[in-house]
């Protein structure tokens, strides 16, 4: 007699393994639910394990992650356990979800039971997507960048959508944790549909009902502890780490604040009283929109369609993202035409855009009425904001419109324009996108210029000449385009002292470029010997 019979011990666990009688359509293919659960219980330890070390915060979770791979013992093999685990996880389920369909066990009368799986498989995705958010490197930025950015083609319901799904209205802090709130959303909606299915398997009476209840019963398990053992996790290893390490950062380590990973990255110590800040930039956009935006009423059919809108290149897409955080509202889309009429190459704009005529007249309005603008689209909207408070909505209703000419009197309106509280502030939005920074060679050497232009705007450019109190003339052509350009070390250091002390700063594209014209311009004797040109900003 073998010696597995023939011991007692050894004797039970063979009846139950090995000569345990089976059905005779179970076969080893059974076997991917049971890899799946041991795939679910090393997902459990080393996420667990992993989640001692991580940080929610969008500024700390990739240096957190460091951490976990550079100084906490073995954290490189058990993240990397984790992450495998994980595409094992899934080859599982493939398998699993494979052998049900060449068994045709998604036919009836097991549709219920199949359908409700592939919710769940669904469900798992978008669970292991949020996991691989977590890191917030490069690839995890522009994953959840472009992957949430695919429901935006939904119709109607694409961009609440991918707000909901990002927190907020793009991927930085407060709302990258509630980017990590929606995932634990995610676990709970798996949670509750888990103990939803458990019933209809059980009423459909299947063949495989008891491997299937110990499944489910092990992944709602999971979700549970997953919900609860972590908050209390963090409680502990915020107590625990304080304890042992005086106060040190429970997320990180070593902390290196030049470690500027991803492209969004800042600083976390900057000033938390947003609300001032909101309000001074609020001339900031309407100085904006004066430059590169509009605001019009458009001809749809019989009917009028109201908009505020601002149109930058693509480089400016992130400025239009901190607009559209200022404010709250509006949509962002990205445009590709030819750079040429027949030409191949292409180019490649973003625009901001708020048509919601609630939100225009809650928003916007009020905003352009403490901040009123400064050049001749104060005629735009003057007719627009009429038009919109009277409820206008049919365009036989609407005038013939033409923008009127500035006035050639305009001694006493420059001396009013010149006093207005907030011009500094609208300025530097007018600057963002009319504004240009430049070097260029000439026959002495290099030479440094800041100037300004925009058409039918004369008395503007005299305002900020007078304001900046440049030594230049404005020049004005045939076009009606004027513009004012400096290149003097006086009119270098007025334009410094201001952009220095100025509390609203440049945001795009244009801060950028200011920041290398500063770098150039402290390299030429002709500035750096009579002034002292930052070196940051």
């Amino acid at each position: 007699m073998a010696l597995r019979k023939k011991n007692s011990t050894l004797n039970m666990a063979n009846s139950y393994v090995t000569d345990s009688p089976q059905p005779s359509n179970l076969n080893y293919f059974w076997n991917f639910g049971s890899l799946t659960a041991v795939c679910l219980v090393m997902q459990m330890a080393t996420g667990i394990t992993l989640t001692m070390h991580y940080s929610s915060h969008a500024s700390l979770a990739f240096d957190s992650v460091e951490h976990i791979m550079r100084d906490v013992n073995f954290g490189w093999f058990i993240r990397y356990a984790h992450a495998n685990t994980a595409s094992f996880f899934f080859m599982c389920i493939y398998a699993h979800m494979g052998r049900n369909m060449y068994y045709g066990s998604y036919k009836t009368p097991r549709v219920l039971p199949w359908s409700m799986g592939v919710i769940i498989f669904l469900l798992l995705i978008m669970t292991a997507f949020m996991g691989y958010v977590l890191v917030f490197g490069q690839m995890s930025l522009w994953g959840a960048t472009v992957i949430c950015n695919l429901l935006s083609a939904m119709p109607w319901l694409g961009d609440d959508i991918v707000q909901f799904l990002w927190g907020g209205f793009n991927l930085e802090d407060p709302y990258y944790m509630l980017l990590m709130n929606n995932s634990i959303q995610m676990i709970m909606m798996l949670k509750i549909l888990t103990i939803a299915g458990t019933p209809f398997l059980f009423m459909k009476k299947q063949m495989n009902l008891l491997y299937n209840y110990i499944y489910l019963y092990m992944l709602n398990m999971y979700m549970f502890w997953n919900k609860n053992m972590i908050m209390k996790i963090n409680k502990w290893k915020l107590l625990f780490k304080t304890l042992m390490m005086g106060g040190q950062s429970a997320a990180v380590r070593y902390f290196n604040t030049k470690a500027a990973q991803r492209t969004n990255a800042r600083n976390t110590m900057e000033n938390s009283n947003n609300y001032n800040q909101n309000e001074l930039y609020k001339p900031y956009i309407v100085g904006l929109i004066e430059a590169d935006g509009w605001m019009s009423m458009s001809k749809k059919g019989k009917y009028i369609t109201y908009e505020v809108g601002i149109k930058l290149h693509m480089r400016d897409i992130q400025l239009l993202y901190k607009i559209k955080n200022m404010l709250g509202v509006g949509n962002i889309k990205i445009h590709t035409r030819p750079l040429t009429k027949g030409s191949d190459e292409t180019y490649e704009y973003c625009k901001y855009n708020m048509s919601n005529k609630k939100h225009l007249i809650d928003i916007m309005l009020p905003i352009f009425d403490k901040y009123p603008m400064l050049t001749n689209k104060k005629y735009d909207y003057t007719r627009f904001k009429k038009h919109l408070m009277d409820g206008t909505i049919y365009s036989e209703k609407t005038e013939t419109y033409k923008r009127p000419m500035e006035s050639d009197n305009i001694s006493d309106l420059l001396m009013n324009m010149v006093n207005i509280d907030y011009l500094p502030y609208w300025l530097m939005g007018f600057m963002e996108g009319e504004g240009c920074f430049s070097v260029y060679d000439t026959k002495s050497g290099k030479e440094c210029s800041f100037e300004m232009s925009q058409t039918n705007s004369k008395t503007m450019m005299e305002v900020i000449k007078k304001y900046l109190n440049m030594n230049v003339n404005v020049y004005t052509d045939k076009n009606n385009n004027s513009r004012l350009k400096m290149t003097s070390v006086k009119d270098m250091k007025r334009l410094l002292n201001f952009m220095k002390y100025n509390p609203v700063k440049l945001l795009g594209h244009k801060k950028l470029q200011y920041m290398m014209w500063m770098k150039e311009t402290r390299k030429m004797e002709k500035y750096s010997k009579d002034m002292k040109i930052p070196s940051n900003y």
